[in-house]
């Protein structure tokens, strides 16, 4: 059977079969899925039966959901009433009926008129009536059926007539009845209400309920529009063409998403592994290396009983009560060295333990970050997929549309019917609703450059460090310091010059001092200054420069020394910082950040740092809120790393330099007293040094950690005297130096690699 298809646009001759397939999208119900009845065109272009589209309003309701493509419709005040039926895809329907009636696929259904189950012989265009051989009778010699004869057809005279060629689908089209005004049955449907969504309407109407509406004439606007709807669909077929390569693109990078979230996931669960396996490693390392060091002391304790032993053969009997002593003494000694090392052995354990479960805990977290950013990548790219498909599926209807419409035309042409415009009185609307779909072909989507990219944190772990300087009790020297003695000068605080020489700060009585020596002892250049309103003027020194030196002094004096030709510079911290100073603060210490060239000055009885230049004008102040009322007692910078000493609270914390606390060190386990933090220093590699102090009791020890003061990498035992300590260059090696108080001594300590 003869009709028109659709070919890349173009429109050729065809068979039924094409035209049934195009039929396909435009008579496909948008909600129920089934084969439209009543079709109503919504604003998406895709249609609806009436009796879905009633089912989904309520009484109060305006609003219908497309169920196709998910774009909602406001209908309007009395929306639902001036909803009017998509008389093209009507004919489509009753000559698609009409088709297959002829072709006798449906010659066992009900008769239309009398419901019987009789064979259908005829079909009236008029009434849409398929009936059997009697029902036809009645229906062409019934006085008030008359009109309805010259409309009614034998189904084999149609068959008949499409199988020699003698008509087509255009034959069809012209034996259906125009449609007539729902209001109005007498009247032909011939002018367009602009005001109410381009619905039909007949002249009767246009003097009642549309009389103010903006009325157009079906006949004179046709070809107008026509012109207008295949613009629209040769901007769109333009716009596919970049859908299509959205589309594209969508799929290539959900494909990269996919193999770099595959290799990231790779790569976390390696690194995992090599680290835990690292961790094992550690442990048993520990195992060995204190064992090794536990069956050492019991040697050389076995050792040592077997010397005094035999020491003591000769003189047993009188000395018997001494051997004794001695011999208790040696066991309490050892007794002492291996309950330190086991308590040692254990904290270093603990501390691999934490690590390991903290490696854990980051590598489920790094897991569980993976599986968000595949969800929001697969969402996103769902999204545009999503959007693809609606644009795609709204394309497909509005194209069968267009070319559904030029079939109509070219029948219409070869018709000599007075009414065959009113089968394209949608075009209108349909040319009212394209503007919609074109936006949504040129809608862009930024976010997809970006999916492919992905960037995932790696595990961290705070195994113990090798490979890094440590200092080792036994390995050291002493510098005397021969000024001091004689002078009797108080050592408040030390610093190098950047030249391999030192710098000690410190007061007398009234007087305060800046001198720089060599690292054998012997005295370069010293300034002293007269403080009369203070007793005890404690002064702090920092290195600026190989040659300048920052000092502050107590109570509020703040200033830069030029160690070459003794020229000193100061000003008062009470006037520089005006309102933010209190009368109970005091400078308490000092440190110098190289990289910025600002001085830190440290204030008793405030939480508050200063920070000046090196021209000595006040900056800001940095809030310390984990340290106590009383403030720093030391402090240390190097890079973007802030070492804060609390010697009231008892702890030493790790910063950045706007004063967010990163992470608190572990005290000392050389003994159950309560130790307190003094100062602090920093070396190249990093590694934090911290000066501790036991209150009343006069023990000392330095407590090396490494640069994320996570891990205390040595311990040593110090000088009772010790005030402070720094590092210096010496010949390209690093020394760590403790300055004594009162003595006069400057102890030099060696650093080793730990392997």
């Amino acid at each position: 059977m003869l009709g028109l298809a659709v070919y890349n646009g173009y429109m050729i001759r065809g068979n039924m079969d094409t035209i049934a397939r195009d039929l396909d999208v435009l008579c496909k119900c948008a909600s129920c899925g089934g084969e439209l009845k009543d079709p109503i065109l919504l604003p998406c272009i895709h249609r609806i039966c009436r009796q879905c589209l009633t089912g989904q309003l309520t009484q109060n309701d305006d609003v219908i959901e497309c169920l196709q493509c998910g774009h909602v419709h406001r209908l309007g005040t009395n929306g639902a009433k001036l909803v009017q039926a998509d008389y093209h895809v009507e004919l489509l329907l009753e000559c698609l009926k009409v088709d297959r009636l002829a072709r006798r696929e449906d010659k066992c259904g009900k008769c239309d008129d009398c419901g019987s189950d009789r064979e259908l012989t005829s079909y009236c265009f008029e009434c849409h009536r398929a009936m059997c051989d009697e029902c036809f009778g009645y229906h062409v010699t019934a006085t008030s059926l008359r009109a309805h004869k010259k409309h009614t057809r034998k189904l084999y005279d149609l068959a008949q007539m499409l199988a020699d060629g003698v008509g087509d689908l255009k034959t069809l089209a012209g034996m259906t009845v125009p449609p007539a005004c729902p209001h109005h049955p007498e009247k032909d449907l011939e002018q367009w209400c602009a005001t109410c969504q381009h619905m039909v309407i007949c002249q009767t109407c246009s003097y009642g309920f549309h009389r103010d509406h903006v009325i157009e004439d079906v006949g004179s606007e046709f070809e107008a529009k026509k012109v207008r709807l295949k613009e629209y669909a040769h901007v769109l077929e333009k716009g596919m063409e970049r859908v299509s390569k959205l589309a594209d693109k969508v799929s290539i990078i959900q494909d990269a998403v996919e193999v770099k979230m595959s290799t990231e996931e790779n790569r976390l669960h390696r690194h995992h592994e090599e680290l835990s396996s690292s961790i094992t490693q550690d442990r048993e390392d520990v195992f060995e290396a204190y064992s090794v060091t536990r069956k050492n002391l019991n040697e050389k304790h076995s050792k040592r009983l077997g010397q005094i032993t035999l020491e003591m053969e000769s003189e047993i009997l009188g000395v018997k009560k001494r051997y004794e002593k001695v011999f208790e003494e040696t066991k309490v000694k050892n007794d002492q060295d291996l309950a330190r090392l086991e308590e040692s052995q254990e904290r270093h354990l603990n501390k691999l333990e934490r690590e390991e479960r903290d490696l854990e805990i980051n590598y489920e977290t790094l897991k569980e970050t993976i599986a968000i950013i595949k969800n929001e990548r697969r969402e996103t790219t769902n999204r545009v997929s999503e959007h693809i498909d609606s644009t795609t599926s709204r394309y497909k209807n509005f194209t069968a549309t267009v070319q559904s419409i030029d079939t109509i035309e070219q029948w219409a042409a070869l018709s000599s019917r007075k009414n065959w415009w009113a089968h394209l009185l949608n075009i209108p609307r349909i040319c009212s609703f394209v503007a919609t779909i074109g936006k949504e072909v040129d809608k862009q989507f930024p976010e997809l450059d970006d999916l492919s990219s992905v960037s995932v944190p790696k595990l961290t772990c705070h195994c113990a460090q090798k490979d890094v300087p440590i200092i080792a009790g036994g390995t050291s020297s002493t510098v005397e310091v021969g000024w001091k003695s004689t002078r009797n000068w108080e050592v408040n605080d030390i610093s190098g010059d950047g030249r391999g020489n030192i710098v000690i700060s410190g007061h007398r009585s009234h007087e305060s001092h800046v001198t720089s020596c060599s690292v054998e002892g012997e005295q370069l250049h010293q300034y002293t200054r007269l403080d009369g309103q203070c007793l005890a003027p404690f002064r702090y020194c920092a290195t600026l420069t190989n040659r300048r030196v920052a000092t502050a002094c107590h109570p509020c004096e703040i200033g830069v020394l030029d160690l070459m030709t003794s020229s000193y510079v100061s000003a008062n911290i009470r006037d520089q910082m005006k309102e933010d100073w209190h009368a109970e603060r005091g400078v308490s210490c000092l440190a110098a950040d190289l990289a910025n060239n600002e001085i830190y000055v440290g204030l008793m009885g405030s939480r508050d740092i200063a920070v000046f230049d090196d021209k000595l004008r006040y900056h800001r102040s940095v809030s310390l809120t984990y340290c106590g009322n009383y403030g720093p007692d030391g402090l240390a910078i190097v890079g973007d790393t802030l070492v804060v000493c609390d010697y009231y609270k008892g702890c030493a914390f790790i910063s950045d330099l706007q004063g967010n606390l990163k992470h608190q060190l572990d005290i000392p386990m050389l003994s159950k007293a309560s130790w307190k933090p003094s100062r602090a220093c920093i070396d190249q590699q990093g590694c934090i040094y911290i000066l501790w102090k036991v209150e009343f009791s006069g023990e000392r020890a330095i407590l090396q950690y490494c640069s994320n003061g996570h891990h205390v990498l040595s311990e040593v035992t110090v000088d009772e005297d010790g005030e402070s300590l720094t590092t210096i260059q010496v010949d390209g090696v690093e020394k760590i130096l403790l300055a004594t108080s009162s003595t006069g001594k400057i102890v030099v300590y060696e650093q080793i690699h730990n392997v």
